[in-house]
């Protein structure tokens, strides 16, 4: 009787295996969960292995009777093939998976954001009044016939290391979105959370953002800032600065993060006639 159930077992146990991580990471990719913990360009082969790994498991569930050649009666097999030696082997490779995949939240909380410290400049500190080496814009509502310019925190960031890049946003007012990071009354710091591959390596980048007076929201609440840039030095580095137009509060994006690119990110300069 206990070979017939280590026989049933060791049929069953492998293609439920096989079912339930395709099953996890095809759910992951079709609600959309992916998102909050991987890069998009790898998202699809998640979705590949997903399916590969389904019809692993109905092949392994199909043609597993066929295994019989490979039964053997020595009493060490019996007891490596033990019922209970198997559904521990099982419980161990499916039971840490799929309690991550209930109970993992789909954002990063804000004790973590905060805890990966604020990535400004070299020494990882807003830059003060005292870092601004130009007059800062006027504080001016930006005109409704003049559309800003939707970029991200990524952009700006890049923008900081090339002269010619920076007068490339410049030209007209910008918005961005980001978490408010108060930090004193006449400026604040505007947060994203930067992946480059998954959630492991998740970086917070942030920028200042100078305005009258600092609204009043709660902490790392998302904002969308409308407003113009200027590049300043701090601690030997070019940093952006906002001059806010407007800060209005907004609720949570769907894809809260920003990526870092996976191809060339400097756009090739004009040629000089």
């Amino acid at each position: 009787m206990n070979s017939q159930l280590s026989r049933l077992i060791s049929r069953i146990l492998p293609p439920l295996t096989l079912f339930e991580w395709g099953g996890l990471l095809t759910y992951f990719c079709l609600s959309h969960r992916i998102s909050a913990f991987l890069h998009p360009v790898f998202r699809p082969l998640v979705l590949v292995a997903g399916v590969l790994l389904l019809l692993s498991a109905g092949c392994v569930a199909w043609f597993g009777g066929s295994a019989g050649a490979f039964d053997c009666t020595c009493s060490q097999a019996r007891s490596i093939s033990s019922p209970w030696r198997s559904l521990l082997v099982f419980a161990i490779l499916t039971l840490p998976i799929a309690g991550a995949a209930a109970l993992s939240p789909d954002t990063f909380s804000n004790a973590f954001i905060e805890s990966r410290g604020l990535a400004f400049s070299p020494r990882g500190a807003l830059p003060g009044p005292e870092a601004s080496q130009k007059t800062a814009a006027a504080f001016v509502p930006i005109p409704a016939s003049q559309q800003p310019r939707s970029v991200s925190m990524l952009d700006l960031m890049l923008a900081a290391q090339d002269d010619w890049c920076q007068k490339d946003f410049m030209d007209r007012p910008l918005e961005i979105i980001g978490r408010y990071y108060p930090d004193n009354p006449h400026y604040f710091g505007l947060i994203s959370t930067l992946i480059t591959c998954c959630a492991v390596d998740a970086q917070t980048l942030a920028i200042r953002v100078d305005t009258q007076s600092a609204p009043d929201l709660e902490k790392l609440a998302w904002v969308r800032v409308v407003g113009t840039v200027r590049f300043d030095q701090s601690d030997g580095s070019t940093v952006p600065i906002l001059t806010a137009a407007s800060v209005t509060p907004i609720n949570s994006p769907a894809d809260p993060y920003i990526y870092r690119p996976t191809g060339p990110t400097r756009q090739a300069r004009p040629a000089h006639h």
